[in-house]
């Protein structure tokens, strides 16, 4: 094989690689926002239903329930389409190796609680899949906001990622003092609003990282038209 023909073929295979980056951010966006969009149409379906007392889980138990098993399981695609879209878009370090990793184990924890609905708030009696639900979704969660402090280090070190450090570092540290208020209120009158405090800031940055990767793919793409043009 020649150099040309070395070289015609890394050239092939990186302009996939930059396709397959653009795809799967954009599948990480739009399941975010699809997120956002069933837990909205769910509530407003269900005028009983108090998002201030109860939380987001507890619209997947009871009439229109399929909007919310639906939901989740976008988030997890999303969740498991960000850290194979950044694999090769950062620089490869242990740190943001872990990051990628455990923001997978994010996208693993929203088909779990797809597969096994919450128990409604102040049940009666607790069911496993109620207890499945709630503590696959805590390790979800840390999964995520240790994902999101780690990759949001790596961020400042890198040219290309530099542009959302701060917002990325702003939107890790608003999900850290909601998770910690989550935890402090507990099952409270307003555990739903608190959850759901932490839920943006963690999806936005979720969509965030997702934006970013798309406009450096679309930067490379332009870098190489302009190469094959000289």
């Amino acid at each position: 094989m020649t150099t040309t023909d070395l070289m015609t073929r890394a050239k092939g295979t990186s302009r996939r690689a930059r396709v397959i980056t653009s795809c799967l951010a954009g599948v990480t966006v739009l399941g975010v926002l699809y997120f956002f969009a069933a837990v909205s149409a769910e509530e407003a379906l269900r005028p009983m239903y108090d998002p201030v007392q109860r939380t987001i889980s507890e619209l997947a138990v009871g009439r229109y329930d399929f909007l919310q098993i639906s939901a989740f399981v976008a988030l997890g695609l999303s969740l498991l389409a960000l850290p194979a879209g950044l694999w090769r878009r950062l620089r490869s370090t242990l740190v943001s190796r872990l990051g990628l990793c455990l923001i997978a184990l994010g996208g693993v924890a929203s088909f779990v609680a797809a597969a096994f609905p919450t128990d409604l708030r102040n049940a009666a009696v607790a069911t496993v899949s109620g207890q499945v639900h709630e503590t696959t979704a805590s390790a979800g969660y840390a999964c995520l906001i240790t994902a999101m402090l780690l990759l949001s280090l790596q961020f400042r070190g890198d040219l290309r990622w530099r542009p959302i450090h701060l917002p990325a570092s702003g939107l890790t540290l608003a999900g850290i003092a909601a998770l910690l208020s989550l935890a402090a209120v507990g099952n409270s009158d307003i555990t739903g609003l608190v959850q759901r405090l932490m839920v943006v800031p963690l999806l936005t940055w979720v969509m965030l990282t997702g934006v970013q990767a798309m406009r450096i793919s679309a930067a490379a793409r332009r870098e190489a038209a302009e190469r094959a043009t000289r």
